[in-house]
């Protein structure tokens, strides 16, 4: 029960961290949010594991992919998804994301790693629906057929995260996760400072309130490193299976706090692509195949 209790401990967190970046972009450049969180982030992982980080960096081969996952992680990601928070609800924005596995199987189809099945397409299509739908109708933008910019930038930013997720694939079997995800932050701190400088970061510091101290200490320390570590460790006992579904909740959780915090209402075009997303989600990672498999060989 522990490592189920860590898995959803990490999608809690997950699903509530769309809240304190919201607020937090209310008085923050989305260039000073990012190196705020990423820079907080990285030194809390280089005091827990300094010199272990310091022996990877010595003895790796691989600085061309440790550099990429900086650039198409937390640089990346965030560059296009704080923007994109602007523009767009809390509820959109975790439901976009929600498709990550979908275009980690194209990645995966391209480098010939993945094989895609007709199921799979089907559910790649299904969530290729669901956003189109989302980004047309979760805004007022529906009635001119246009997509939402906000909604635009966070699909690039999802994105984004999933070259960065191949790339790590293949430095997992060479280097500890925490390694990795501390170098990967150090280098966006570095690339984001003179972007957030240039934003009169000093006097942004000196005038943030404590409301807004707080949302970003939350995401670059309890999302950034605790819930990141939780769902590691959840995952390293548990099959990935459970924690791709359990992760499908993640839009549900941001949802009620939306609600209950931003009193962002929940409309019913999201209701439907978030359906349309999810199953296809489902769909794409082959777990409808798998939950059959016990029957038959019972």
């Amino acid at each position: 029960m522990i490592y189920y209790f860590a898995l959803s401990i990490s999608l809690l967190i997950w699903g509530f961290n769309y809240i304190p970046i919201k607020i937090a972009l209310e008085d923050v450049h989305p260039f000073e949010l990012a190196f705020l969180t990423s820079s907080i982030a990285a030194a809390t992982l280089w005091m827990i594991r300094g010199p272990k980080t310091i022996r990877t960096i010595k003895q790796t081969k691989h600085y061309k992919k440790l550099i990429g996952t900086g650039i198409f992680g937390t640089f990346g990601f965030n560059f296009f998804f704080n923007f994109g928070m602007r523009d767009t609800s809390s509820v959109n924005a975790s439901l976009i994301i929600a498709t990550l596995p979908v275009y980690g199987l194209i990645l995966g189809w391209l480098s010939h790693d993945e094989k895609i099945t007709p199921l799979k397409t089907f559910g790649v299509v299904l969530s290729l629906i669901g956003v189109g739908l989302l980004s047309l109708g979760g805004s007022d933008s529906f009635q001119t057929l246009e997509f939402n910019p906000g909604d635009l930038l966070v699909l690039i930013a999802t994105l984004s995260l999933s070259v960065h997720i191949s790339i790590v694939k293949h430095l997992r079997t060479h280097y500890d996760p925490v390694s990795i995800t501390t170098c990967q932050l150090t280098l966006a701190a570095l690339l984001f400072l003179p972007l957030a400088w240039s934003q009169n970061l000093l006097q942004t510091i000196q005038s943030l309130s404590g409301l807004v101290w707080a949302s970003v200490l939350f995401v670059a320390i309890v999302r950034s490193t605790i819930a990141n570590n939780l769902y590691g460790y959840a995952v390293k006992h548990l099959s990935m299976t459970v924690a791709t579904v359990s992760s499908n909740f993640i839009p549900f959780i941001t949802a009620f706090f939306a609600w209950l915090i931003l009193g962002e209402s929940l409309l019913f075009i999201q209701i439907v692509s978030g359906l349309f997303i999810i199953f296809g989600v489902i769909s794409t990672s082959g777990m409808i195949k798998n939950q059959k498999r016990p029957s038959t060989d019972s």
